[in-house]
């Protein structure tokens, strides 16, 4: 009978340390990022295709493959007259695949080409496509199993 009223006792003991150890200290649970969209690019010898061609904005990896004859960058630049690319790659050998990451924050219609200038894309042989990001993508919070 005492070992029983002892068991207890720390059963009891131990339950009100446990209880006594939480804190009181509310945090806010920040909204997750909207997960990466993949975006697969296709540089022909004469023109630049992209699938999806219209997303929502956010994370997207591009991945790039070269079947030019030969080696050709991809540069992604805003159409709206803001000057400079957002991102490009070093010349992809023939044959060759790259990637390239990028965050969209401000919606509008982009150009993939293998040329800096949307006015020297449009002299050389290769067309280049166009992108549009619409509006914010939604968050992952309700996607399970990721980080």
């Amino acid at each position: 009978m005492a070992t029983r009223a002892t068991a207890i006792g720390m059963l009891a003991g131990t339950v009100l340390v446990v209880v006594g150890c939480g804190g009181t200290k509310k945090y806010v649970n920040q909204p997750r990022q909207p997960l990466p969209v993949n975006v697969t690019v296709y540089i022909s010898p004469s023109r630049v295709s992209a699938s999806p061609a219209s997303l929502g904005a956010g994370p997207v990896v591009f991945l790039v493959t070269n079947h030019a004859l030969t080696a050709e960058p991809l540069v992604i630049a805003s159409t709206n007259g803001s000057g400079g690319a957002l991102a490009s790659t070093a010349p992809i050998n023939p044959e060759g695949t790259a990637q390239v990451s990028i965050d969209f924050t401000t919606p509008g219609d982009y150009t993939l080409s293998t040329t800096g200038d949307a006015t020297a894309a449009s002299t050389r042989t290769i067309t280049p496509a166009q992108l549009h990001i619409g509006a914010q993508r939604a968050g992952a919070d309700t996607v399970l199993l990721t980080p």
